[in-house]
């Protein structure tokens, strides 16, 4: 079972699908190389709308690629997700969650600290 966290109210539950391309029963979202996936709906939009404070956020778990930088009307906020048995006690998700939150700003550090060279080095090739 997949649970996210919510990085503006840090609330965390369980993630579900409750249709993207029509309505159905919610169904709990499995993980997949390109991110969070459906088993009715398919790979699912790597956007992340808390229920509980309704803040719109991209979602990041281990293996996917970082969310890109925000667009327009997308908050900057990252929402983390993390696979655990649905019987999980709260620390272990609570744990998972923290980790993951960490490998997402590593690699988004690494990201922008590589676009920071690719864009000196080519404006250094103009002098």
């Amino acid at each position: 079972m997949l649970y996210v966290g919510c990085s503006n109210c840090r609330s965390v539950g369980p993630f579900y699908c409750g249709g993207q391309f029509g309505p159905h029963p919610p169904l709990p979202a499995e993980p997949s190389p390109m991110g969070p996936c459906c088993g009715f709906c398919g790979v699912m939009a790597p956007v992340f709308t808390c229920m509980r404070c309704g803040m719109v956020q991209g979602m990041y778990m281990p293996g996917m690629a970082p969310p890109p930088a925000p667009l327009p009307g997308l908050s900057p906020l990252v929402a983390p997700v993390y696979q655990a048995p649905a019987s999980a006690p709260p620390h272990q998700i609570e744990s998972g969650l923290r980790s993951t939150a960490q490998t997402f700003v590593r690699e988004f550090a690494k990201g922008l600290a590589g676009q920071l060279g690719q864009d000196a080095a080519n404006g250094m090739a103009g002098w």
